[in-house]
């Protein structure tokens, strides 16, 4: 019998094409799985009393995110810590049931159900409903710690305001993500020029609370980007607040007049569409990562994973 002899380079070919084959046709999902992520998103509309219709985001390397609670009880306390600012989370059941993954609703009032309690930095508190959607819950082998937890939930106060609060919870999870898309986010081949800039709104449904803008990034008349912050010396007096500059790009003086954020990255500070003046593009930046103006005033670039590449403010 005459023996079929392949060449070794041609084999590892055939071989790396095989493999490329099945990494492009493997789902969204399984690709995600490939990195473990933890962080805390919420966003919040003008007349939510817990959010303040501020976005938020806690995420790593500059946050820590920690999980309290085991496979038998029933309460579970999901915690970020960032620059002296504490996000918490608590998702707590009557004696003896536990909480399970799956979407559930959550309401104070409701005995043997869900509750969920937020408290998030610079806010007020309030009693919540709404629905839980616990995407990932796993637990380490001996049941006593949580290893993965992935959910995302919608919520409006029962007692007071009209603004729902939404949000997005991950510790170590290894789930699809959707990305942010709030007016204070610049995604991959978008633009901020002319009047626009990136907003994180907040205030309340009547226009007044705590102004109706607050933290910005946009072009200043000199050719520099300029991020402002909004601070409230008396948190009782809301009008007294004071507008101060957080960062300016090192532009000034320039014919720069728009910032544009690459496809692959990059941010940039320009003089029309193709004149690049200043850059950044941090380790670790590509695809889907976004720009970000943080509730506290901080301008973030993202990972489409959601870890903060570079920050300034």
């Amino acid at each position: 019998m005459r023996r079929l002899l392949v060449p070794w380079s041609g084999l590892v070919v055939a071989v790396l094409a095989v493999l490329t084959l099945v990494g492009a046709t493997l789902p969204a999902e399984a690709k995600a799985k490939r990195s473990a992520t933890s962080f805390v998103y919420v966003e919040s509309d003008p007349g939510s009393v817990t959010g303040d219709g501020l976005t938020y985001l806690a995420a790593q390397p500059s946050a820590t995110i920690r999980v309290e609670g085991s496979k038998r009880a029933p309460d579970m306390v999901i915690t970020a810590d960032q620059g002296g600012d504490s996000f918490t989370f608590t998702i707590d059941r009557d004696l003896p049931d536990r909480i399970t993954a799956g979407v559930h609703e959550f309401d104070p009032l409701e005995p043997g159900g869900y509750g969920f309690l937020v408290t998030l930095p610079r806010s007020l508190g309030a009693t919540l409903q709404g629905t839980l959607d616990i995407r990932q819950l796993e637990f380490s082998k001996d049941g006593l710690q949580v290893a993965r937890l992935d959910l995302t939930f919608t919520a409006y106060s029962s007692s007071f305001g009209s603004g729902r609060l939404r949000g997005h919870l991950a510790y170590r999870s290894t789930k699809s993500l959707e990305l942010p898309s709030t007016r204070g986010v610049l995604q991959g081949g978008e633009w901020v020029q002319g009047r626009r800039s990136l907003l994180n709104a907040q205030g309340l449904d009547s226009g007044e609370g705590r102004g109706e803008i607050a933290q910005r990034l946009s072009m200043g008349g000199d050719g520099q980007a300029v991020l402002v912050r909004r601070d409230w010396p008396d948190f009782l007096y809301p009008e007294n607040h004071v507008d101060k500059v957080a960062w300016t790009s090192p532009t000034a003086g320039s014919d720069a007049d728009r910032l544009y954020l690459s496809t692959s990255g990059r941010f940039s500070v320009r003089a029309g569409a193709d004149d690049t003046v200043w850059s950044v593009r941090p380790k670790g930046a590509g695809k889907g990562t976004f720009l970000l103006v943080n509730y506290d005033g901080r301008l973030l670039l993202v990972s489409a994973r959601l870890k903060v590449l570079w920050s300034v403010g």
